[in-house]
């Protein structure tokens, strides 16, 4: 008898050890750890101090995000941002506001794209207050600027967007900006809504940032980055340019160092210009010659083969 009770609380006990094990395991299994979640991919966004003081808002709609994956054949990926419709006024300077963020596979990706719907620009009163007219040289604002997503990391892209005026015509236009750029710009996050509370830190945090740009803006390499972008981005090109034939074949420096003319030449796999969707085209390889004109880091004049205004979108008369 005194056997099978020593037996029994054997059993008894060794039941319990297994028991308080098992818990153990699971609560170590289904713990997940919070790096799991964590994005590996953070896109943001901000303005270029340009002609944005000009403006009480510059409201973006944006629809789409694309990158690609690895060089030129690499494969596109899309998605649609979490925040749709951005105000650029509050992001000069260093500031970026966080508009996707998620997981994408490990690797190289070479370039970016936003897809922009439509732009609602309304000047300070001293301008009248009115809303204008901010034209988009295209829908799909593309930049080339390689990164890399690592195994356990985020990856924080800050894609830069400004607002110029073209000192000919006076008309407003929106471009990325190559130069403010990529994964390794630094940036000072603002939150969705509290535009209005940093608006005072905006106007301290501006005042750096817009010295420094002006500088830059002027420099040869700058304005021919903003040049190269304008042609990649024009409607003409976008539509069926051949990107390795574009080619800068002259840079010219007009009467100061803050004046630029830049003449790249490309070929377009049919004739005409600007977007030709639903036209019926000649197939035919067409070369063109475009001659961007850039003063103080605004493309100020964009005419190609002297018969298309790139930025009017229109035939030159005569």
């Amino acid at each position: 008898m005194k056997i099978m009770k020593a037996v029994a609380v054997c059993l008894i006990t060794v039941l319990l050890a297994l028991g308080i094990s098992a818990c153990s395991g699971t609560e170590t299994t289904t713990a997940p750890s919070l790096m799991e979640d964590a994005p590996n991919f953070r896109f943001l966004l901000s303005d270029d101090v340009n002609a944005i003081d000009d403006f009480s808002s510059v409201n973006v709609t944006i629809s789409k995000i694309g990158v690609q994956q690895g060089g030129e054949s690499g494969s596109w990926l899309e998605f649609t941002p979490d925040v749709t419709e951005v105000d650029l006024k509050p992001l000069t300077g260093e500031n970026a506001l966080e508009i996707w963020s998620g997981n994408l596979s490990p690797g190289t990706y070479s370039k970016v794209f936003i897809y922009v719907t439509e732009v609602k620009g309304i000047l300070i009163e001293e301008l009248g207050g009115e809303r204008t007219e901010v034209q988009l040289p295209s829908n799909k604002l593309q930049i080339s600027k390689p990164f890399t997503i690592g195994e356990n990391a985020t990856t924080s892209f800050v894609y830069d967007i400004t607002v110029i005026k073209a000192g000919g015509s006076g008309k407003y236009l929106i471009q990325p900006q190559i130069a403010e750029s990529g994964a390794d710009q630094k940036f000072k996050e603002v939150k969705p809504g509290s535009e209005s509370e940093s608006d005072d830190e905006d106007d301290i945090e501006d005042e750096e940032p817009e010295e420094k740009s002006e500088d830059d803006a002027v420099t040869e390499e700058t304005s021919r980055e903003i040049a190269e972008e304008f042609v990649k981005d024009s409607p003409t090109f976008e539509y069926d340019g051949v990107e390795d034939t574009l080619t800068l074949v002259e840079t010219v420096a007009l009467e100061t160092d803050v004046f630029w003319n830049f003449v790249y030449t490309f070929d377009s796999l049919h004739a005409g210009y600007g977007d030709r969707s639903g036209e019926i085209v000649a197939e035919v390889i067409t070369p063109h010659e475009a001659v961007i004109t850039v003063e103080g880091g605004e493309i100020v004049s964009a005419v190609m083969d002297e018969a298309w205004d790139m930025i009017d979108q229109a035939e030159i008369d005569g």
